[in-house]
């Protein structure tokens, strides 16, 4: 995979975060997954893509009624997602192991699911990933987790995200599980001047039934969404929002029926 970029006038390097896809659970929207594809595809730049978390559903009844029904068992879970990424797998940079897709079946199996997604797709896999590169001649680093608990709030899920990651040196934090869309940065003075640290939170694509566990938990109501993120020549980060509402309002119904 490319490690230096050299990006001139208009160029852009594009981020692209994709987790929290929960394929195989009935709420998955996969009318926005496919969206997310066909925009990806547009793409004329070099791209670099972290795979936050929970791609597939790997329910467990231990968990409780609502967050473990299933469309496909987990064999078809795998098969599904790779065979969905596999045309992307040389940009896949690495991929977060997830609650979903990892936590719950190695408890119980010691069988590391997102692992074997990672090895079909051929990247490097982990809880936690700290990926540095060159863009013209000056390094820049993604740090990428999965993430923990959640906050009903956004301005709460901000300063959580910011005390977790408060002994980790990156330019651009990314974090998924709370199925939240948010970009925001801070400023940090240095010797040098200002620079910024940006983070995001990296969306979901799940619909909002009544029947679903975010209806059951009293939830926020987060439609399916994606970002992009693009790196310009000066090191200035901008997001590029996808939230189902806005951009595909033809699927609105589907997520707030939960597919029915």
């Amino acid at each position: 995979m490319i490690t230096d970029y050299t990006l001139k006038g208009k160029d852009k390097l594009y981020i692209l975060p994709l987790g929290d896809i929960h394929l195989g659970s009935p709420e998955c929207n996969l009318d926005y997954l496919d969206y997310w594809r066909d925009m990806v595809q547009r793409i004329r730049n070099p791209k670099r893509i972290y795979l936050m978390g929970d791609l597939i559903e790997t329910a467990s009844k231990k968990v409780g009624n609502g967050a473990y029904k299933q469309q496909f068992d987990v064999n078809e879970q795998i098969n599904i997602i790779c065979d969905f990424l596999e045309p992307l797998k040389d940009d896949i940079v690495f991929s977060c192991h997830g609650n979903h897709d990892f936590l719950r079946i190695s408890k119980e199996f010691d069988l590391n699911v997102s692992r074997l997604i990672a090895d079909r797709l051929g990247c490097d896999s982990g809880n936690q990933c700290l990926d540095t590169f060159n863009i013209n001649d000056t390094d820049f680093t993604v740090y990428a987790n999965h993430g923990k608990g959640t906050n009903a709030y956004a301005h709460l899920a901000q300063g959580k995200i910011q005390r977790e990651t408060q002994n980790i040196q990156a330019s651009l934090y990314l974090q998924g599980h709370n199925h939240r869309l948010d970009f925001f940065s801070v400023p940090v003075r240095t010797v040098d001047g200002l620079n910024r640290k940006y983070y995001a939170f990296t969306g979901s694509f799940l619909n909002y039934g009544e029947d679903s566990y975010p209806s059951q938990m009293f939830l926020p109501v987060l439609p399916p969404a994606f970002q992009f993120i693009t790196v310009d020549k000066n090191l200035n980060l901008w997001d590029i929002a996808y939230r189902l509402d806005q951009r595909r309002p033809d699927l609105l119904d589907v997520f707030l029926k939960g597919g029915k």
